[in-house]
């Protein structure tokens, strides 16, 4: 069962716009790397570590937009992997990949002049128990074709796993120099109670059954005192929030902004979602949306529409329709607008497609039977050269994926000694490539180049 902003840990996701952008990280089109707009894994930091079930894992999304009557390519994400780790879109925030553990992600633009992807932005992320200890942002610069550092985050844990704090650091020539701190504080629950940085302080209140009611932060003014920012008041019936109140201080009191309101069905998904804004004393209807599930509680389709206020009712205006795979995982999410009478796909449409790939869990000593992998050359024209010193026979599955995620090759191989398998390259374009190799105890992932 999927559900659809229906519990206090997912809210978070919409509560913290005023603070967004102060510590500048990088967003790119398909995937909003920010929780909250505060620091990525914010979410994380409270709760468990996110894996990947059934041996399955996202290694590629892309994002298209329509133009000219097609769809057509404007970024595209790869993940990978290592250590038999894996993660998976969230349903509830399916273009916020924050939480995937990655150890490296490439983001590609797409150069309609050359038809081709190019190297835009990247993700690199270290781990300590199985939780991400620093994630560090690199951008391509095309004069030294090399990645250089932008900024990264550094994060430290308490004796229970829960993330203690977030350090922000920017790079300056050669140095990484402090930006941002925030510390966060717990109850006896386990609830985040408060966070604190140098420019902002924002308190968490619950209700007796750990539901989160009240957000509300301050930033430091320019006189040097604490002044009142935003106010989030929260309302439920029973576990799932019901309706949601975002408060601005001006003038030196809390000014009403904007509510939503929550409908949900039997299976606590949300099928109707209103938004209001105040105006002159009173709350007005301006947007509703209208939610579709499977019976698996997969989101079908969510309908957007626009108050009309000459007519007194909610009109049509824009459509999100999503595919799933056998395994109940997103593979495509497309958009279309309304054009008075039907549903057609204009300028502003989009569609995201998701891939993915089995793989096979295995701890690190799983693999320490293995000499390191060699592929070569670099880059290949031709063939490439996957080198690996194995102690027993060994099965694996050989692939290469392009970087929107498409399976461009893939063989079962038999290691046996020191065999090296040739894969034919040749007839693929100039660019970068995925090659993973994985079986029985084995998960090893490679990026490779390609260049004619």
């Amino acid at each position: 069962m999927r559900k659809l902003l229906c519990t206090s840990a997912l809210m978070l996701a919409i509560i913290f716009p005023a603070i967004a952008g102060q510590e500048g990280v990088e967003a790119n089109v398909t995937g909003t790397p920010t929780v909250g707009g505060l620091f990525p894994h914010f979410g994380l930091g409270a709760g468990s570590n996110v894996t990947a079930p059934e041996n399955e894992r996202m290694i590629a999304k892309t994002y298209l937009q329509y133009r000219d009557g097609n769809f057509v390519p404007v970024d595209s994400i790869t993940y990978q992997y290592s250590n038999g780790r894996g993660s998976l879109p969230n349903p509830d925030d399916i273009n916020n990949d924050e939480h995937i553990l990655f150890d490296l992600s490439t983001t590609y633009v797409f150069n309609a002049s050359v038809a081709g992807y190019e190297n835009s932005k990247q993700r690199v992320q270290y781990f300590s128990n199985n939780k991400v200890s620093e994630l560090v942002y690199k951008k391509w610069h095309d004069l030294s074709s090399s990645w250089k550092n932008a900024e990264r985050y550094i994060y430290t844990y308490d004796n229970s796993g829960k993330m203690h704090s977030s350090l922000l650091q920017l790079w300056y020539g050669t140095l990484w120099t402090n930006d941002m701190n925030s510390v966060l504080n717990y109850d006896n629950n386990n609830n985040i109670v408060q966070m604190n940085s140098p420019t902002y302080t924002i308190d968490f209140v619950y209700d007796q059954n750990n539901n989160l009611v009240l957000i509300e932060d301050k930033v430091l003014s320019q006189g040097g005192g604490w002044t009142n920012n935003e106010r989030k008041r929260y309302k439920y019936n029973g576990t799932e929030v019901s309706e949601y109140v975002l408060e601005k201080w001006v003038n030196g009191s809390w000014v009403n902004i904007s509510k939503w309101e929550y409908a949900h069905d039997a299976q606590f998904n949300v099928i109707l979602a209103t938004e209001y804004t105040w105006s002159v004393g009173g709350w007005l209807q301006t947007i509703q949306e209208e939610n579709v599930y499977d019976p698996d509680g997969n989101l079908l389709k969510s309908i957007e529409k626009t108050w009309n206020a000459a007519t007194g009712t909610f009109v049509n205006n824009k459509m999100e329709e999503r595919v799933y795979n056998n395994s109940d995982l997103p593979i495509m999410v497309t958009t279309w607008s309304w054009d008075g009478q039907n549903w057609m796909h204009s300028s502003n449409d989009i569609q995201v497609r998701y891939y993915y790939e089995i793989y096979f869990p295995a701890s690190v000593n799983a693999i320490t039977t293995l000499a390191d992998i060699k592929v070569f050359p670099v880059p290949a024209t031709d063939i490439i050269n996957v080198a690996l010193q194995v102690d027993k026979p060994l099965d694996v599955a050989v692939s290469l994926t392009d970087v929107t995620g498409k399976l461009v090759y893939t063989e079962e191989v038999r290691y046996t000694g020191g065999y090296t398998h040739a894969i034919p390259v040749r007839h693929l374009g100039t660019g970068n490539y995925a090659l993973h190799i994985s079986g029985q105890g084995v998960n090893i992932g490679r990026t490779v180049a390609v260049s004619h």
